[in-house]
């Protein structure tokens, strides 16, 4: 999908994705967890980016894609610290990214 400047017929980027909350707002370390991120100008995303080695994810496209949600996959290391980390997404084409803190990874290591 491309952007087009209404006047000059001209490519441009993507809208800059706006991040507004993520659900659950927090995660259990040593667990895989699937999480709603809700902001706007979220259909063109290509990349999700983690801040913290002990955190892994990926954009799932197992629903129809929308502009205001988008959802991820993460899994948090067992011996992740409370503090957790931040997770930015990239649109087509670039562009600086915004960025949001990783739901917190809770503190138990076993399901309850």
């Amino acid at each position: 999908m491309e952007y087009y400047d209404t006047k000059s017929g001209k490519v441009v980027p993507a809208p800059k994705p706006e991040l507004v909350q993520t659900e659950p707002r927090g995660i259990q370390r040593g667990f895989e967890a699937k999480i709603k991120v809700q902001g706007s100008n979220l259909l063109s995303l290509t990349q999700l980016k983690l801040s913290n080695t002990k955190l892994s994810g990926e954009l799932l496209s197992e629903t129809a894609p929308k502009a205001d949600e988008v959802w991820i996959r993460l899994t948090a290391e067992a011996d992740l610290t409370r503090v957790g980390g931040q997770f930015c997404v990239m649109p087509l084409g670039g562009g600086p990214p915004p960025e949001v803190e990783a739901p917190q990874a809770a503190g138990r290591n076993t399901p309850t």
